[in-house]
Formats: structure tokens, sequence, C-alpha cells
């Protein structure tokens, strides 16, 4: 009898052992991955001149596994470039909003920004599947009803039992900023979330860092925030002038066919909104 106590003790321990090894090596294996990541985005800032920041992140372990989630983590789309997954911040030291990823990264003087508009929003999809018929149904969540085609089904089943609903989140806000490239052209940078980022604060973000940029606010004080009543405001460039000066530049050869494209839209964009 005691013989079996001692060997059942032996086998516990020898099994938690083994456990608590292959959680270590687990936990050694993540510090490097993420020690690693974290030298890559080092990189992609000394080659943009950006005092790097790292990112806020939270560690999570599941299986024997662990896993990390950004919070400040966004999609970036800015003309033909993108960075997916960017991490941005404000380079304090040189007054910059950095979008920074792996392979390279985007800056934008906070001086030239002109403003930033927030569009888009957060929707629930449910899903519905009946397991006992293996069916798949999804449909929007109403005040808690399930609409559209699945909400018939749902009130048409006899086997209620059989059926697990699941709600999705679909997070389409995007942030819009518009600034003054080195050409003193309007460009147009866009900002989302990042499907493995948690959550899209982003907008708040630069809400908090420059509260006086935000379409809101210019369009309720009637013009670009920012100037002083003591400087000496140049003449007005009117929407003309800019495509005319597109034009210019794009015969002179400053700018691509694509870039003349994108360059007269976001000129259009900015006159409406203004």
């Amino acid at each position: 009898m005691l013989g079996t106590v001692l060997l059942t003790i032996i086998i516990v321990g020898v099994v938690f052992i083994g456990v608590a090894s292959m959680s270590n090596n687990e936990s050694d294996k993540e510090n490097d991955y993420i020690n690693r990541y974290f030298e890559e985005l080092k990189r992609s800032c000394k080659d943009a001149d950006i005092t790097f920041v790292e990112p806020s992140y939270r560690q999570s372990y599941a299986n024997y596994k662990y896993t990390y989630i950004f919070q400040n983590e966004v999609v970036v789309e800015n003309g033909s470039s993108k960075i997916s997954p960017a991490y941005y911040w404000v380079d304090s030291q040189k007054n910059k909003l950095c979008f920074v990823g792996t392979q390279k990264a985007l800056t934008i003087p906070l001086e030239k920004i002109e403003m930033y508009t927030k569009d888009g929003s957060v929707s629930y999809i449910s899903k519905v599947k009946n397991t006992g018929k293996d069916i798949s149904l999804s449909g929007a969540v109403v005040g808690g009803i399930i609409a559209g085609s699945a909400g018939m089904a749902v009130g048409a089943t006899k086997d209620r039992h059989h059926i697990d609903t699941e709600v999705e989140q679909v997070d389409e806000r995007v942030v819009y900023i518009y600034y003054k490239d080195q050409y003193d052209v309007t460009k147009m940078m866009k900002v989302s979330k990042s499907s493995t980022g948690e959550g899209f604060e982003f907008g708040e973000f630069l809400h908090n860092k420059l509260p006086l940029k935000s379409d809101k606010y210019i369009m309720a004080h009637g013009g670009i925030s920012g100037t002083s009543q003591k400087e000496v405001k140049p003449k007005e460039i009117t929407l003309y002038d800019k495509l005319e000066d597109l034009k210019k530049k794009l015969s002179d050869g400053l700018i691509t066919e694509e870039e003349y494209a994108a360059e007269r839209k976001a000129a259009l964009n900015i006159t409406a909104l203004m």
C-alpha cells in the first residue's frame, strides 16, 4: 500500500515537473519572440529617425502558449504605401506623429497636420448555428432581436435546444488625416483598426493630442486652427490654384499620374469639408 502511494507521488511529481518545464520553455520562446519583434521596430525607427516607444500590449497564456495583444495597433494607408500592423505614438522630441511597422515607418510633423476626421461605426452581427442540422445563419442584432432571415429561421424552428448564437463585433471606424507634404500639397492618410489589435482608440488619442485639429472644431470656428491673430495671413489659395499647381507639378515630372490623382482627390475633399 505504501509503495503504491509513493509511486503515485513520484508519477505526479514527474508530470508536474514536465508541465512546468514545458511552460518555462514556452515562456522563454515567447520572450525571445517579443524581444526580436521590438528589435525590428527599433530598426524601423532608426531608419526613419524616430525615438522608439515600446507599444502597449498585454500577455495572454492558454494551452501552454503565450500570445501578445497590442492596444495601439492599427492599419495605415498613405497613397500606395501601407503598414499593417503599425504602432503609433507622438515623438515629443521631434514633434512628429509616428506610425511604425517592422519593415518601415511613416511620420507627419504635427505642424503639417491640417485636420482629421472620424468616420464609420461599430456594429454587432449575430451568428446563429443550428448544431442539430448543421445550418449556419447570420443577422444584425436589433434591440436584442436577430433581424433578417436569421430571425425568421429562429422563430420557425422547433428544435430550439440545438441553436447556438454568437455575437461578433465589426469595427468599421476609420480616421482620415489631412496634412501638407514636402511640396506643401494636401494629402490624406487613412488609419483603421487592425484585425489582430485590441480596440481602436486612435481617434481619442488624436483628439487628446491635437484637439484643435478635429474637423468639428475647425468647422465650428470657421477655419484651420492654430493661427494667431497677430500672424500675417497669406493670400488665400483657391481650389483653382491648387489644381493648377498640381497640373504644373505633373507636367514638370515632380509627381506621378497616381500621385496627381490622389492629391487632386484630397484637394477636392478638403474644399468640400471647408
